[in-house]
């Protein structure tokens, strides 16, 4: 009978995210996921737009802070540049001096303004003074460039002080080079770029630093002053390489090596540029160039995650739970289901748990149905054993009557031995309704039965056996228990037959039964035989040809074993190895 096979539960651990709060959340976030990835997206551009707001707020502010000082260098440079348009004015000595202090009294920064002809003798000031620069170095650049300049000289020659000198060529009505005229503007008279910085528009901190050069790419004035400005210097490029450049605002380590943000502003192309530089710090907080804003949306995401586990657990996997554990134990044989509380969970787990427990109803009432079916038929099969071997008994009592009556010895040889396998019979029989299973026989037990019960029917007072029984525990279906049981009948007789005393004067039968590792099992029956055997009755012990020697091997082939013989001097031993059927077999054909 086909039955179906048992579904055990998995003994595997659960990883948490096999569990359906994770797969939940894991799902609710892939749904989540093209919103999280659209708020950074707009989060980015957002900040991308405010960025560049700010660092046009920064050229401004950079403008602003810089505006006095770059103011008076372009009013000195307008101013020599009217000067230089009028170059009859050099040809008056007294002329020329008046327009110098007049031009001197316009830009009161400058400390010096004078026309440095192509001699290099300075005698056209707005202080009167007089110099010969036609040894200078500065001098010389000046008159072969023929084109205006801005040139820093450390210690002016005649002002005595760091000085920036805003120059521009003049030239005669017929094209010749006449000099230059030049405005001296002290680095002390120029406004201070930390002064004019007004951090509460441009949102930075006195950590900004401004300078400004020229198309050479000469530092010509610098708000932390000029021996501290190349610790400031951008250290990929230098500032030559920024002439010529546009507009910009970039990164860069500086020459010192701290990470800084510089802000190029071009005053007059190829001529003069400002540069501005922020730490990199006082940049961030005024662009906001951190992660903070991306937190929001990221955070919202992970929130509902968390929400969505928490929801699945809550409404879902805490249910799952009850009725999972409520499930096992019935699955391990626990049929007191308890009380399964799954009022607060969702429809769905109510109703599995309401089939679940109509389930189990069911099949705790089929079980009781199934075990009162089993002990009505246990009863039916115990009585029915029973009452077979009662008349199994009846009829050796029969033929024990008739034994009596016979009078030839071979009536009563004959009638004795079917007497015995009579008994055997009903000594399993009677071992099958003493068993509670019915559906197995216990070889040991049996054994020593049968071998009682023949000892004692062929003892008497001139042949006295000394018997002993050495059996394993093991159970055999009734399809092997019977053979086994006329095999050891017969095995028995044959042994009690030809039996003899041995060297100590005793007759000895000795009967093992063995159960091997390899499922299979052994019968084994021994006896002394008498020194006085004729050869004839040695020959018919081991390889008898009568009807005794046919049960054996047949009943032998009922068991699917093998027969042996072994006669040894003072000794014969048969024995048979048999393979154990699955007590399976014997419950299937019970049913």
């Amino acid at each position: 009978m086909w039955r179906a096979p048992l579904v055990s539960l998995s003994e595997r651990p659960t990883h948490w995210w096999e569990r359906v709060n994770a797969r939940f959340a894991l799902v609710l976030s892939l749904a989540l996921l093209p919103l999280l990835v659209i708020s950074l997206v707009q989060t980015y551009n957002l900040q991308e737009e405010a960025r560049g707001r700010a660092q046009q707020a920064m050229l401004g502010a950079t403008l602003r802070a810089t505006s006095g000082e770059i103011g008076v260098i372009r009013a000195a440079q307008g101013a020599v540049a009217a000067l230089a348009s009028a170059p009859n004015i050099v040809e008056d000595l007294a002329e020329c001096a008046l327009a110098m202090r007049n031009t001197a009294e316009q830009v009161p920064a400058a400390d010096l303004v004078a026309f440095v002809p192509v001699s290099g003798v300075m005698t056209c000031t707005s202080d009167g003074s007089t110099y010969d620069y036609s040894a200078s170095a500065q001098f010389k650049e000046l008159i072969v460039s023929q084109t205006p300049q801005f040139t820093v000289i450390a210690r002016g020659p005649v002002t005595k002080t760091s000085v920036l000198l805003v120059s521009h060529p003049v030239f005669a009505q017929s094209g010749t080079y006449l000099g230059y005229m030049t405005i001296a503007l002290p680095h002390t008279k120029l406004i201070s770029v930390n002064e004019a910085l007004d951090t509460s528009v441009t949102g930075l901190d006195d950590l900004a630093q401004f300078w400004t050069f020229n198309a050479d790419g000469e530092v010509l004035t610098a708000s932390m002053g000029l021996d501290n400005v190349d610790g400031y210097l951008p250290a990929t490029n230098r500032l030559i390489a920024f002439v010529n450049g546009a507009t910009t605002v970039f990164e860069d380590s500086s020459v010192s090596g701290a990470r800084r943000t510089y802000a190029l502003v071009p005053m007059q192309k190829g001529a003069l540029y400002l540069m501005s530089s922020w730490d990199v710090r006082a940049s961030s907080r005024a662009t906001n160039a951190d992660l903070s804003p991306y937190l929001l949306p990221v955070m919202i995401w992970a929130i509902g995650m968390i929400v969505a586990a928490w929801s699945a657990e809550w409404l879902v996997s805490r249910h799952m739970r009850v009725l999972t554990r409520a499930i096992g134990r019935f699955a391990k044989g626990d049929r007191n289901l308890g009380d399964i509380n799954l009022s607060e969970a969702p429809a769905e787990l109510r109703e599995a748990g309401s089939a679940f427990a109509n389930m189990a109803d069911g099949v705790m009432r089929g079980e009781a149905r199934l075990e009162d079916t089993i002990h009505q038929k246990e009863v039916l099969l115990r009585e029915v054993h029973h009452r077979v071997k009662n008349n199994l008994q009846l009829i050796a009592s029969i033929m024990n009557l008739q034994m009596r009556k016979a009078v030839a010895p071979e009536s009563k040889a004959l009638l004795r031995s079917l007497q015995d396998r009579i008994m055997s019979l009903a000594t399993i029989h009677r071992g099958l309704y003493q068993t509670s299973g019915m559906a197995d026989v216990r070889v040991d037990e049996l054994l020593r039965d049968i071998v009682r019960q023949i000892v004692n029917l062929g003892n008497s007072a001139d042949r006295n056996f000394n018997v002993q029984v050495i059996a394993d525990e093991v159970n055999l279906t009734p399809d092997q228990a019977v053979p086994l049981s006329l095999l050891l009948t017969e095995a028995m007789a044959n042994a009690m037959k030809y039996a003899g005393a041995g060297p100590d004067g005793k007759i000895h039968i000795s009967v093992r039964f063995a159960r091997k590792p390899d499922q299979t099992a052994m019968i084994e029956v021994e006896n002394t035989l008498a020194t006085g055997v004729e050869e004839r009755a040695r020959a018919d012990a081991v390889d008898g040809t009568g009807l005794g020697d046919q049960l054996l091997m047949a009943f032998s082939q009922q068991l699917g074993g093998k027969l042996e013989r072994t006669l040894s001097e003072n000794a014969y031993r048969l024995s048979v190895s048999f393979a154990i059927r699955n007590l399976s077999d014997a419950e299937a054909r019970s049913e």
